[in-house]
């Protein structure tokens, strides 16, 4: 029922914009008001800033940001923009290409009900990141029907970069409510929004007096399609039963799909639960530091997973056993050879080994 509803408001949202393009401008405008643009394209040292407004970009100017002129920079910014009424403007911030990794992707048709669930954990596999470490977004590029498949443009950039960059220019007098990643063509319509959160880019918001026909329009449809003549019902029938037919196969599909992603999410998982069955090395080294007499020192420390093993000189070696052992992360110490009196030194050489637990430390 979601999907059937989804592609009827696509369609008359096509079909209302097709309309659209047949009245005359400035009627048009008031039905269909235009938010515009301001784009700042983010550099290394500068940026510049443009006005987009019915696709057509022009330059508002630069400034220069890095080094010496960074605390001017607000300043700069407010005296450029001086003119441009923000509060009826979307800021939209474009970070540099190299800043932003871009895939394109072919998924099966049936991912497209959670199309955002099933991109997350394809980001493991297609970029270096984890998931949970990015901010990313998409754009549907192809449907194939008769293939079952879609084709998918994935952007996906840090978290700490876009946060950065948007923080900063902030604290420049400007809040992206958008952030995409810089075109070739200075009027290029946005594409990516890798804030989190926030609507997709788009280049018009319906208004109220457009929700309120798409309304109407859909309670009409709704009343013809009740009244529809009995003589049709047998092909509508035929009809359905052809989609029930698609739809198991699509099911089919997702749950493939969805126990895949469970299986990715259990392999994600097991190295982070491995790694917290790990003692930490420097509470290793600080029990050992806290443990071992001061005449006593190491000329060996090795971690191997859970086992330690220490080499080293001191007075009385036997005792050290003994002191392993009483320490609650510390179990089964033991020699591993034979200890030996170094005649140069005056003392015992050990060769110990002892296993650290988590379960016997309060970590």
């Amino acid at each position: 029922m979601r999907r059937a509803l989804d592609i009827l408001y696509a369609f008359f949202a096509w079909w209302l914009g097709e309309l659209a393009g047949l009245i005359p401008v400035r009627l048009r405008d008031l039905v269909f008001p235009e938010r515009p643009l301001l784009v700042v394209d983010l550099g290394e040292t500068a940026l510049s800033i443009q006005m987009i407004q019915r696709g057509v970009a022009r330059s508002l100017g630069s400034v220069e940001h890095g080094g010496d002129q960074a605390a001017a920079a607000p300043i700069a910014i407010a005296r450029i923009t001086k003119k441009v009424r923000l509060g009826r403007t979307t800021v939209a911030l474009r970070l540099p290409a190299d800043q932003i990794l871009r895939r394109t992707l072919q998924l099966p048709l049936a991912a497209e009900s959670d199309l955002r669930g099933a991109l997350y954990f394809q980001i493991d596999r297609q970029t270096p990141f984890a998931p949970d470490s990015v901010y990313y977004d998409h754009v549907v590029q192809e449907r194939e029907p008769a293939l079952q498949r879609l084709t998918v443009e994935l952007a996906v950039a840090r978290r700490e970069v876009v946060r950065a960059a948007a923080d900063n220019l902030k604290a420049w007098g400007l809040t992206p409510e958008i952030v995409d990643v810089t075109s070739d063509r200075p009027e290029a319509p946005l594409r990516f929004n890798l804030l989190p959160n926030t609507p997709r880019p788009t280049g018009r918001r319906l208004t109220t007096r457009l929700n309120a026909a798409l309304g109407v329009l859909v309670l009409l449809l709704g009343i013809a399609a009740v009244y529809t003549p009995l003589a049709r019902q047998a092909a509508t029938l035929s009809a359905l039963q052809d989609r029930l037919a698609e739809v198991r196969t699509e099911a089919e599909e997702a749950e493939g799909l969805r126990a895949e992603i469970q299986r990715i999410h259990q392999r994600r998982d097991f190295p982070v639960r491995e790694k917290l069955a790990l003692v930490p090395r420097v509470v290793v080294l600080e029990e050992l530091t806290r443990l071992l007499p001061d005449d006593t020192w190491l000329s060996q420390l090795s971690i191997a997973g859970n086992e330690v093993q220490i080499r080293g000189f001191s007075p009385a070696a036997s005792n050290l056993v003994g002191l392993l052992d009483r320490a609650p992360l510390f179990q089964a110490p033991k020699f591993r050879s034979p200890v030996t009196r170094d005649r140069r030194e005056g003392l015992e050489q050990f060769n110990l080994s002892f296993e650290a637990t988590v379960g016997s430390s309060d970590l």
